[in-house]
Order: C-alpha cells, then sequence, then structure tokens
C-alpha cells in the first residue's frame, strides 16, 4: 500500500496485520484483556462491519512495513480473532515521538497498575530528556524538566487529578523505579505486587541481590511470605514481624489473581463492573 504525502495521516487505513511490528512495548499485552476487547469487538460486529471503534495508530518502517505506535490491545485482539487486517491511522513520527506518544496513551488508562505507571514515568522522563538535551544542567534545569512533566503532561486537568500525577508523586514513582533490579522489573509484572505501592517501595530500598532473595520468597507458590518485611525476615534469618489481618488477606486475594487464568479473570471484571 502506498502511502502519498502527510495529509493521508488523518485517513482510516486497511492494513495487514502481518505487516505491523508489534514488539519492543512498554507494557505488557494483558491476555484477558484481550479476551474482552475481542468480545467486545465481536458484538460490535453484529451491528456494524468493522466492530473497532477506535482505529489502531501505526507509522512508517520501510516498504510496506509499518511499527505500532498505540493499540497493542486492540491490535492482539483483532490477531485472535483471526483478522487478516485491521483499521489504521498513519502517522509520521520519529523514535521518540512515538514512544512519548505509546507512553501518554498508556498513561491515562485507568487500569495501569502502579508499576507499569512507575515504568511509564521513568521511560518518558528518559525521553523527554533525549528530546531537549539541554534541559536538566543545574537547579533550573532540573526545576524544568519537573515542571513539564507535570504540568504539560498531555493530560486534561481533570485525567490529571484522576491519575494523581503532581510533581512529588512522579518523583517517587521515577525514584522508585531506577532503585529496582532489572531482574525485579521483569519478575514484578503479573504479581500482586504490581498494584501495591508501598511494597514496591520497600523492595526499591534493597540492593539487586537482595531484591532477588526476596522476591524468591515473596512469589514463590508455596507458603509464600506475605510482605516484603515478612520475606527479608526470613531471608535474614530474622523472626518474622507481626501482619495486619488485612494486609495479609490482601496479599492472598491478589496472590490468586495473579495466578488465576485470563477467562476467569474477565469473568472477575464483569461482576466487579456489575457491583459498582
Amino acid at each position: 500500500m502506498s502511502i502519498a504525502a502527510p495529509q493521508a495521516i488523518e485517513r482510516i487505513h486497511r492494513v495487514a496485520i502481518a505487516q505491523i511490528d508489534a514488539t519492543r512495548r512498554l507494557r505488557q499485552v494483558d491476555s484477558g484483556h484481550v479476551q474482552v476487547i475481542a468480545d467486545s469487538i465481536m458484538a460490535q460486529r453484529s451491528k456494524t462491519e468493522s466492530g473497532l471503534k477506535q482505529p489502531i495508530t501505526i507509522r512508517p518502517a520501510g516498504e510496506n512495513a509499518y511499527k505500532l505506535v498505540m493499540g497493542a490491545h486492540r491490535l492482539a485482539a483483532c490477531t485472535l480473532l483471526g483478522d487478516a487486517e485491521v483499521d489504521c491511522v498513519i502517522s509520521f513520527m520519529d523514535d521518540f515521538q512515538a514512544r512519548l506518544a505509546e507512553i501518554d496513551e498508556n498513561l491515562c488508562r485507568a487500569e495501569l497498575t502502579m508499576f507499569d505507571r512507575a515504568a511509564f514515568l521513568a521511560e518518558r522522563d528518559h525521553v523527554w530528556k533525549c528530546l531537549n538535551p539541554e534541559a536538566g544542567k543545574g537547579r533550573a534545569g532540573a526545576k524544568a524538566r519537573w515542571h513539564h512533566a507535570t504540568e504539560n503532561f498531555s493530560f486534561a486537568s481533570g485525567i490529571a487529578d484522576k491519575v494523581g500525577l503532581d510533581e512529588r508523586s512522579i518523583r517517587n514513582d521515577v525514584k522508585m523505579w531506577r532503585a529496582l533490579s532489572p531482574d525485579s522489573r521483569t519478575r514484578i509484572p503479573g504479581t500482586w505486587l504490581a498494584d501495591h505501592q508501598g511494597q514496591l517501595k520497600a523492595l526499591s530500598k534493597l540492593g539487586p541481590d537482595l531484591q532477588a532473595d526476596v522476591l524468591a520468597v515473596l512469589l514463590r507458590d508455596d507458603d509464600p511470605a506475605a510482605s516484603i518485611a515478612a520475606a527479608l525476615a526470613l531471608v535474614q534469618g530474622h523472626p518474622t514481624p507481626e501482619i495486619d489481618p488485612a494486609d495479609k488477606a490482601f496479599a492472598d486475594l491478589v496472590a490468586r489473581w495473579g495466578r488465576a487464568p485470563a477467562p476467569v479473570k474477565a469473568r472477575f471484571r464483569a461482576f466487579l463492573a456489575a457491583e459498582v
């Protein structure tokens, strides 16, 4: 398919899914969420031809080749349904612009875990510095950098309030993320720990080796520790501290959630939505 000029950016194109590279994403695709989207698409297709309310965004990456910018879960849902093509908006962006678009789209999502939010904020700060190399020199530069990250975050004020984006929370999230070891960052997604801010901060204060030992005790299948403090006590051979019953109940619940198969998660999401 040929792309004539930038004026075609706003048009919706039908692009072969096989031509779209969806690798090297910041956020893992959740199979349960993909199934929910696929079900929604099928419901829409009983009324309309497409069923995809919002097309995905891609950018050119060579002849008849594209890179995914936004819409990984929608693309995965169409793939799950066996579609050969998908509705796309083609945008002309460089690597940094595409990364910012991916980050900002995800930061607006309510289902984002605290771990994912911190990862996106840290990556956004990195990308912004690459786009603004003159920033970050001295106190004035640091102040300007964080002012950009908090006051001009591509959000409407209502959404910014909803996800709690203020200067202090952004700094804390980025600091926490950078203190987590690469090994910890690969092991946390999909576990109850990913959405427990206090426990993530406690883990980030440990060294890389200790993080690995603590996670092994915290995330094991048999008799896992209920908190970072309890896991650390076991690793270091200290008496296990008293655990609040509510904290233990919460840890048990999220541990079961982490082990539940995708169809069960989708069913439970529907149950929670009905309860609200």
